[in-house]
C-alpha cells in the first residue's frame, strides 16, 4: 500500500506544475529522451526536447526549444525509449499541458506559463506537417566553422556545442566552443574568449600547469602510497598533457589533460575566466 500511496503523491505533485487543461499539437522532436528520479521519488521523470510545435486547434506554429517531460516507472524506463518509443527528429501528434508560472526558489528566475510541456498522450506517431518538416530540413544541416587557429568545428545543435580540434602552442588537441545560446548557429562569444587565449598561449599554459601541479602534487603522493619517490611540483608540472581545451560563454573556459598516471589516470581539469583568472584545478573521472 505504501509504495501505491508514494506513485499516486509523485504523479499528483508532477501535475500541478502544469495546467488541467490539455492541448491537442503536433511536435517536432530533437533528441532522445533521457531520465531522471531525485530522492525518494518511485517515479523517472523523463525529459524530451522538441524544436517546435503547431496548435491544432489554430494551426499557429511556434519556434523554438522546449523541454516535454513525463513520468515513466522502472519497468518502462528499461524499455526501448521508457515505453513511448519516442524517436528524435519526428513528428508526432499529441496532447501536451503546459506549465505554469514558477519562480525557481535557487535562482529566483521568473518562469513564464508555457515554458515547459507534460506529455498527456500520444495520438499520431510519424506525421506529416509541411512547416514542421521545413524546420527539420533546416536542423538538419551541417553548420561549420573555422576560427584561426583551428580545423573545421562541426555544431552538435541538440548540445549547441561546437567540436573538432585545433593547434595550441604547435600541439594538436581537441576543442569544443559553446555556441551563443541554446538555437545559436554562431560561437561569436567563445571565440572572442579563444583568441584572447591563443594571443598569449604560452603565458596561459604556463600559468595553467602552474596553478594545477601546486593544487595537485600533494593529491598525487598520497594518491601513490607505493611511490619511494615522492613527485615534485615540477615534475607534475612536466608530465601533464592537454588534450581538450573548452570555451564557454561569458568568458569562461577549462583546460584538460591527461594525468600521466600519476593520479591514478584521472583527467586533469583547470578552469578560470579570461577576465577573473584561474579559479579551479580539480581531478575527474
Amino acid at each position: 500500500m505504501e509504495l501505491h500511496s508514494d506513485l499516486f503523491i509523485q504523479k499528483e505533485r508532477f501535475k500541478t506544475k502544469y495546467d488541467k487543461h490539455a492541448e491537442e499539437v503536433y511536435i517536432l522532436t530533437e533528441n532522445e529522451s533521457g531520465a531522471t528520479r531525485l530522492g525518494d521519488d518511485v517515479l523517472w521523470t523523463v525529459n524530451m526536447s522538441i524544436l517546435a510545435y503547431v496548435d491544432i486547434e489554430t494551426g499557429e506554429l511556434f519556434k523554438g526549444k522546449k523541454t516535454m517531460s513525463w513520468l515513466s516507472s522502472e519497468e518502462e524506463r528499461r524499455l526501448e525509449d521508457y515505453g513511448l518509443n519516442l524517436k528524435p527528429q519526428t513528428i508526432y501528434r499529441v496532447k501536451i499541458r503546459k506549465s505554469l508560472p514558477y519562480v525557481n526558489k535557487y535562482s529566483e528566475t521568473l518562469f513564464e506559463y508555457g515554458e515547459y510541456f507534460m506529455l498527456d498522450e500520444v495520438l499520431e506517431r510519424d506525421c506529416h506537417h509541411l512547416e514542421l518538416e521545413e524546420i527539420l530540413k533546416e536542423y538538419q544541416k551541417e553548420v561549420i566553422i573555422r576560427p584561426d587557429g583551428c580545423h573545421d568545428l562541426l555544431l552538435d545543435k541538440a548540445l549547441g556545442l561546437f567540436s573538432g580540434s585545433m593547434i595550441w602552442n604547435g600541439k594538436e588537441c581537441s576543442l569544443h566552443l559553446d555556441a551563443d545560446d541554446d538555437e545559436a548557429i554562431t560561437a561569436d562569444e567563445a571565440i572572442d574568449t579563444l583568441q584572447k587565449l591563443l594571443n598569449h598561449s604560452q603565458e596561459w599554459e604556463e600559468k595553467i600547469r602552474l596553478y594545477a601541479a601546486e593544487y595537485l602534487t600533494d593529491i598525487a603522493n598520497d594518491w601513490s602510497e607505493d611511490i619511494k619517490v615522492e613527485l615534485s611540483v615540477e615534475e607534475f608540472n612536466k608530465r601533464m598533457r592537454l588534450d581538450n581545451i573548452s570555451v564557454m560563454t561569458e568568458g569562461d573556459f577549462e583546460f584538460f589533460f591527461n594525468d600521466d598516471g600519476m593520479i591514478g589516470g584521472h583527467d586533469i581539469v583547470v578552469s578560470g575566466n579570461i577576465d577573473k583568472g584561474l579559479d579551479d584545478a580539480n581531478i575527474i573521472g
